[in-house]
């Protein structure tokens, strides 16, 4: 029984550990996935969800208060499954943004219900056999201090809210900064991007832009790359399979913010965006409640 515990213990801690750490490294994108969710508001809790996941993670893997951290660990999972089925069923999100940028764990219903599942047994059996003991060692302390550190540090190092466009009045595109570099017709609606391709915002952003036309999101986009050169060109296609139209011109006359976007609907400027974009099912509805 012991033993099996152990395995338990384990086995769930590295889940947890693992799922806190690749979010550390992207808690953007995560923030962005609660953004998606319709959880606009408590996308600044992320940074806080991966740090609970890491030392749930930690406590689980030394064996320190077992049962209270297992019971913590599955009443968390057992949320976070609701919130899964919930995006699933009404929102069709099928991405859960568990562990970061590891969409092979993350985006197929089937082996995340069937993982969660799994998980859940077991924090219950480590609740239900385990114990509270409290290991007083210092190593143990000190790598768990190490790894909270790590993971507080990467997670504001690599946060960055999902802005929400502002209300504003339209403005023609013959009065703004981008008359004369894009030509819209008047029956189709635009997406402009200005990026650059040495900006770590532009390019977290840069799978969800892929899918806005696809998405019918817009009519257009168009991207406007700020400085660069055709070695830094063919790379970023490369890596990227851009789906849009790609301009270079002086982007930093439009803004000395990266990323910036454009929402353009009649030869006018609707509302622009500050900040990594959020997917095209979430702007779509944002765009047709602004038109209302």
């Amino acid at each position: 029984m012991k033993r099996a515990i152990e395995i338990s213990c384990t086995v769930a801690g590295l889940v947890f550990l693992l799922s806190g750490m690749l979010k550390a490294f992207d808690a953007a994108a995560f923030a962005e996935i609660i953004y998606d969710y319709g959880f606009a508001r408590l996308q600044f809790l992320s940074p806080l969800i991966i740090l609970i996941e890491t030392f749930i993670g930690l406590m689980l893997i030394f064996q320190i208060r077992s049962r209270r951290v297992s019971l913590a660990g599955l009443i968390l999972i057992l949320a976070f499954t609701v919130i899964y089925l919930y995006g699933l069923i009404f929102l069709k999100i099928e991405d859960c943004g568990c562990f970061g940028k590891l969409k092979a764990l993350s985006s197929n219903p089937y082996i995340i219900l069937i993982r969660n599942t799994i998980l859940a047994a077991l924090l219950a059996f480590i609740y239900i056999k385990g114990n509270n003991r409290y290991i007083h060692n210092k190593f143990c302390h000190t790598a768990i201090c190490a790894f909270l550190c790590l993971v507080c540090y990467m997670s504001g190092y690599t946060y960055t809210a999902v802005t929400t466009p502002g209300k504003s009045e339209p403005v023609p595109i013959s009065d703004s900064p981008l008359a004369g570099i894009i030509s819209p017709s008047a029956d189709s609606t635009y997406l402009i991007f200005a990026f650059s391709y040495t900006c770590p915002h532009c390019m977290n952003t840069i799978a969800n832009l892929n899918r806005y036309e696809d998405r019918e999101a817009v009519d257009k986009v168009i991207a406007i790359a700020h400085g660069g050169n055709a070695e830094m060109e063919k790379q970023f296609r490369e890596e990227f399979g851009p789906t849009f139209e790609i301009i270079s011109a002086e982007s930093g006359k439009l803004t000395k913010e990266y990323p910036k976007s454009w929402y353009i609907k009649d030869n006018e400027i609707v509302f622009e965006i500050t900040g990594e974009l959020p997917c095209a099912q979430i702007f779509k509805a944002y765009t047709a409640n602004s038109e209302k």
